[in-house]
């Protein structure tokens, strides 16, 4: 092991005055996982990983990276509240005091960049035409995505281990929606937006996902660029809040290249374009006035005058379609989504009614008499008949067997006589192993759910009736998935909570693992010892164990072992012999 450093030493002091809020903006933004903030020394460890330390530093402004030059050169810059919360600068002292190496410090002096910023090129005006088109863009991504949505609520996808659907699920999401998905970028902005859950094995949409589908497009579409814009790294979300009119294929390159001189930002930009210009953010290279409102601090995005105007309703057809011309208003897409089933998605959609579909509206609570209102409110068109015929038939053919649930299993009751042979004598059935209580009643161990998904695979329509009256058949059930809560929160929280119950105690938090990092290094440590009557003494020990509320080791001036209550000891830092000085 490697001997602890005094920054190692002095950084874990400085994590033991850090609040639970500040220490969580650290673990994300310097990227440490829950483990590595398991503990004060686990975290400091990770803090100054020379990988993890250069990352950070090559992410620095240019002002940043100016104040810690100063700092090095012992002046007292301002504006080191980021180097604070990166853990690279203690502020408490005064002068401030770096809490990184004086080799990495030298490391810092920056490349030879122009001083002063570059101009903007600028955008082209938008005409309303063109914010029109770009809005009906955002209108289509949003139909899209609820259709994947849609998807994997009913049709959960395995996930890879990197945090992605599988090919596996990418080809069956092809088959359920058609082609002309971008299924992937889909699915990232669905998780990254909490409308997707993405455990350890599959992808399955979240709870929060239904009252997203249930929103008007402009509600929806500033969850998920919100979501998009907070999650981008804090260089891009700067240079932009402070550029909004820059153009991002001409300009931004240019502006972070000057304010970020050590990064290399062509990737992570690159990514964050494609995903702004999929969003609607930006056209082109150029921001939308949405997406301007959405860099600004309580900006109020203007989409909502640009988008579509929905149409009047869908065109019913005698082939039992309902063709969309144009998009759908919330309320006809909630209609049609609990009536027919659904064939094509998109900005443009097209439903087909069938008996199950007519079936699973039953089920869902909607009323039978309210059907055909419901549809025709939906419809630009008259109903055909053979539509009404197809909605007032299933009615009738599933109130003819009532299935409820009982201790012992299903009772299956029927408004016919003759229907009990039929279901006796249908093999299909078999499964169910009926017994007859009378000639309109049988009964069945299984439960009610599985007696309904067998009666309908063998074409006998029923209705489930009593507490479990609201069901949906198994092809329509939603799987919604529950996002859990955060290890890097629960970390975090539990790491807050032994630093203050230490100083609860009179400890200073940070002692602990000082003394256990300096006992398995066998680091000598000068240490500052309050004394009765309210003296204090300095000891130079090499600790040996901790144990019992004391730290035993070897006083080395006198050579003898020694123990100090850790109650006394109100400073320990890292000593070494004069000539190693």
């Amino acid at each position: 092991m490697a001997l602890p450093s005094k920054e190692t030493l002095r950084l874990i002091q400085w994590l033991a005055s850090r609040n639970e809020e500040q220490l969580l903006v650290l673990a994300k933004r310097r990227g440490l996982s829950a483990a590595q903030v398991g503990s004060l020394t686990a975290a400091a460890t990770q803090l100054l990983d020379a990988r993890s330390l250069a990352q950070t530093l090559d992410a620095l402004s240019r002002d940043a990276l100016g104040a810690l030059g100063s700092l090095a050169e012992g002046a007292s810059p301002e504006g080191l509240a980021e180097l604070t919360e990166l853990g690279l600068v203690d502020a408490r002292e005064n002068p401030a005091l770096p809490l990184i190496s004086p080799e990495q410090l030298a490391s810092l002096a920056q490349r030879g960049t122009k001083d002063k910023a570059p101009s903007l090129k600028g955008c082209p005006p938008w005409s309303e035409e063109a914010l029109g088109k770009q809005a009906t863009v955002v209108a289509s991504v949003l139909c899209e995505l609820g259709d994947v949505i849609d998807a994997l609520a009913r049709h959960p996808q395995p996930a890879t281990r990197q945090g992605s659907v599988s090919v596996t699920g990418l080809k069956a999401l092809v088959e359920i929606l058609g082609e002309g998905y971008n299924i992937a970028a889909l699915v990232d902005i669905g998780v990254d937006s909490g409308l997707l859950h993405l455990s350890s094995t599959h992808v399955s949409a979240s709870a929060s996902a239904l009252a997203w589908r249930e929103s008007g497009p402009e509600e929806q579409w500033h969850h998920i660029a919100v979501s998009w814009w907070t999650a981008l790294p804090p260089w891009v979300q700067r240079v932009v809040r402070d550029n909004p009119h820059a153009h991002w294929d001409s300009d931004l390159p240019d502006l972070i290249s000057f304010w970020y001189p050590r990064l290399k930002a062509g990737e992570i930009l690159e990514t964050a374009t494609a995903r702004a210009s999929m969003l609607g953010v930006i056209a082109s290279g150029s921001p939308t006035p949405w997406g301007q409102a959405l860099f600004a601090p309580g900006g109020s995005p203007d989409l909502g005058r640009y988008l579509p105007s929905p149409v009047p309703g869908v065109y019913a057809s005698e082939d039992f379609t309902l063709l969309a011309p144009g998009p759908l208003s919330l309320d006809h897409r909630l209609i049609l989504d609990r009536i027919a089933h659904r064939e094509l998605g998109g900005l443009v959609p097209r439903y087909r009614l069938t008996s199950r579909s007519v079936l699973r509206a039953l089920h869902g609570g909607i009323a039978a008499k309210d059907l055909v209102p419901l549809l025709q409110a939906a419809s630009q068109t008259p109903l055909p008949s053979g539509m009404v015929h197809l909605i007032t038939d299933t009615c009738r053919l599933a109130g003819d067997i009532e299935l409820s649930s009982t201790r012992n299993g299903t009772t299956i009751t029927l408004t016919r006589p003759e229907l009990r042979q039929e279901l006796l004598a249908d093999p299909s059935l078999g499964p169910l192993s009926l017994r007859e209580l009378d000639d309109r009643t049988l009964v069945t161990r299984l439960p009610v759910e599985r007696v309904h998904d067998i009666l309908l695979g063998a074409r006998h329509m029923a209705m489930i009736t009593g507490e479990d009256a609201i069901y949906q058949p198994a092809e329509e059930r939603v799987a919604l998935g529950t996002i859990g809560p955060d290890p890097l929160e629960d970390a975090v929280r539990s790491l807050a909570a032994s630093i203050t119950k230490a100083a609860s105690q009179g400890v200073p938090p940070w002692l602990g693992s000082v003394l256990e990092v300096a006992i398995a290094a066998k680091v000598a440590l000068e240490i500052e010892v309050d004394m009765p009557g309210g003296t204090s003494v300095s000891l130079i020990m090499e600790p040996r164990s901790l144990a019992g509320g004391r730290l035993r080791g070897v006083e080395l001036r006198n050579s003898m072992e020694k123990t100090v209550p850790i109650s006394a000891i109100r400073s320990a830092t890292p000593w070494s012999p004069p000539a190693e000085r």
